[in-house]
């Protein structure tokens, strides 16, 4: 992708550093005979120069016919209630395999404008403050006695490792060597 930004202010200046283009799926006859050209060079070993050549042709009729600039997203207006239910649904069903839409429906909101908003908000992104709360529940958990196992299932992680590994991650040291600096009591 650094290749097509550095081309495209190449290609033309008004192209902005990050390009979009709008559709998926193309379809032009130029840019697919010239892709074809490229692709059959590429058998050659002698012919880096000429490679590189209908490489650059290629990229360059690809933005010049397809690209654009990114469209504007809208400001993002602060949404705390949004927000306070979504986190209210999470802390309530930490243990379940919770899914993106379901969140944005309890906040009210879609999908994406959901995530931006909560990353805005949070200043971490929805999955993130899952495992920080289930993490946090694994630890009253474990702090009550609980198998190491059965409360990473219990608290929605795959399995131990899985749940080990995002424990490190977020309290900084592996879930044996935390209980073994901190001892539960008995």
């Amino acid at each position: 992708m650094e290749v097509i930004q550095t081309l495209s202010s190449q290609v033309d200046e008004k192209f902005p550093q990050a390009l979009y283009f709008p559709y998926p799926a193309i379809s032009d006859d130029l840019l697919k005979r010239k892709i074809q050209q490229f692709l059959a060079l590429l058998e050659s070993p002698h012919a880096i120069l000429e490679q590189e050549e209908k490489l650059l042709s290629f990229l360059s009729e690809l933005i010049i016919r397809h690209a654009g600039p990114p469209p504007l997203l809208p400001k993002l207006r602060p949404q705390p209630a949004a927000v306070a239910r979504a986190c209210e649904y999470i802390r309530e069903n930490y243990g379940a395999n919770l899914a993106l839409k379901h969140l944005a429906q309890e906040a009210g909101l879609s999908p994406f404008h959901f995530h931006r908003v909560f990353l805005k908000t949070m200043g971490i992104s929805p999955h993130d403050y899952l495992v920080r709360i289930r993490v946090e529940k694994a630890l009253e958990l474990l702090g009550k006695g609980g198998d190491m196992a059965e409360v990473a299932l219990d608290t929605g992680f795959v399995d131990q490792s899985h749940f080990s590994r995002f424990f490190k991650r977020i309290i900084g040291t592996p879930p044996g060597k935390y209980f073994r600096l901190h001892p539960l009591p008995r």
